[in-house]
């Protein structure tokens, strides 16, 4: 397989699946634009390098063809501006209009494909088939979907010179667009960066992985997840498992999960996932509670509840405070935890915003952190301690930049003295220009 960094893109075509499955609030706006951000560097490498690009990307689980509500048009602007490119709309996928712009595509060119699950044969399986079908009319209708898929899978490579799979969240799907295309392309196809990096960093992990060693598996089915399951339970001392699948085991043990997503044919295989599980010695963690609302929108009623006891009407949309305190205590204190995916729904992340008591001690940590990787940067990796005895009294750690002390708080970052530098106690330090209009030499005494 090609690397994208060596790949000469001069002159070529490049179609990329990419993963713009975003979420969408009531006026088609996009109301997290993560994975965009993630894909624009792909995008930007194949442009730099005298291509031209056709995305094409799937966008929620229609229900029927060209459903507008599903249309990637709605996100064509915000593609657009985080880019800072210009991105043609073609409005379908496999007519005419579509292969017509593909071909009239000059270098440093972006087109857009109209959302593949508009097409049965993205999928490869059959819509619009009787409650009642027969099996023999479902196996029928299936055949059929196959071989149109072929034909749909041949009309996207053709558009193209070359290949770029950028979808992670999708790879593992045998569709037309991430698995049956690359075929088409023995020669020209590679990752693209959101690839590539989520495949080292789960190859490092996995291969020397620390101990005890921990993963955090997220997602709405059990069905989608069983290979990767069964894999992590090879790997893993203990495993978190979350989001949607939570309530598919809940409900198979007899739990009441209200209107939670319940994939109830799945139930034998989750039990059987418990019973393996317990007989590797592998601990499975499941949240006990649940953040619950009355319907699926950033404006429901929420409240908490626990797992097994769901009012009807209510479904679970993310872990609750007794799961938040269970993931991040843990039994083992584990050295690795590699992130399959956000563990809620999307809306969650609109609903904590009007119920901030559900993440306030996250959101502490999250800020602290962010505070030390900033002050890391600036410092290039130095130790950033700073330990201050008593009032107006600096004592430095191992330290070689001028440090801050305050006089009402005592700690670092807070209150209103200003820069306090010790020269006699350390004069191997660099000192920098003074910023402060106070007697050095008065604190130059006191060190």
């Amino acid at each position: 397989m090609k690397s994208i960094d060596t790949y000469d893109f001069k002159g070529k075509r490049a179609i990329i699946r990419v993963d713009f499955n975003v979420p969408l609030d009531e006026n088609f706006s996009v109301t997290d634009s993560t994975r965009i951000r993630a894909a624009i560097p792909t995008i930007k490498k194949v442009l730099a390098g005298g291509g031209s690009v056709i995305l094409m990307s799937h966008l929620g689980r229609p229900k029927k063809n060209n459903d507008d509500k599903y249309s990637l048009r709605h996100i064509v602007g915000e593609v657009e501006k985080l880019l800072g490119h210009k991105v043609a709309f073609a409005g379908d996928s496999w007519g005419e209009k579509a292969a017509e712009m593909a071909a009239a595509l000059k270098p440093g060119d972006v087109m857009m494909l109209e959302n593949l699950r508009f097409y049965a044969e993205e999928e490869g399986k059959p819509r619009g088939l009787a409650d009642d079908a027969s099996d023999d009319d479902k196996a029928a209708a299936k055949k059929a979907v196959k071989a149109s898929q072929k034909e749909f899978t041949q009309r996207l490579a053709s558009y193209a010179d070359v290949y770029i799979n950028d979808a992670f969240g999708t790879a593992h799907r045998a569709h037309a667009s991430t698995a049956l295309i690359a075929d088409y392309f023995p020669n020209d196809k590679m990752f693209g960066y959101v690839m590539e990096n989520e495949l080292k960093a789960i190859d490092g992990v996995m291969e020397n992985p620390g101990r005890p060693f921990m993963a955090i598996l997220g997602g709405a089915k059990v069905s989608t997840k069983i290979v990767i399951i069964e894999k992590l339970m090879e790997k893993v001392d203990s495993l978190i498992i979350s989001g949607g699948m939570t309530y598919t085991f809940a409900s198979a043990q007899g739990q009441d999960v209200g209107d939670s997503m319940d994939e109830k044919d799945m139930h034998p295989l989750a039990l059987e996932i418990l019973a393996k599980a317990k007989a590797k010695g592998v601990k499975l963690y499941f949240s006990p509670d649940a953040l619950c609302g009355d319907r699926f929108a950033a404006d429901a009623n929420m409240k908490e509840c626990d797992v097994d006891s769901i009012p009807k009407g209510w479904e679970g949309m993310d872990i609750g405070a007794k799961g938040r305190s269970l993931f991040r205590r843990g039994d083992q204190g584990p050295e690795d935890h590699p992130v399959e995916r956000p563990r809620g729904s999307v809306r969650v992340r609109q609903v904590r915003e009007r119920h901030p008591r559900h993440c306030r001690r996250n959101s502490r940590s999250y800020r602290q952190g962010c505070l030390l990787a900033h002050r890391r940067r600036r410092q290039r990796g130095r130790n950033q301690q700073v330990r201050p005895r008593r009032q107006s009294v600096l004592q430095l750690h191992r330290r070689r930049r001028t440090a801050r002390i305050y006089r009402r708080q005592g700690v670092a970052g807070r209150g209103r003295n200003k820069e306090i530098i010790c020269r006699e106690k350390h004069p191997s330090f660099a000192l920098p220009r003074l910023r402060s209009t106070q007697n050095r030499d008065t604190f130059d005494d006191k060190c």
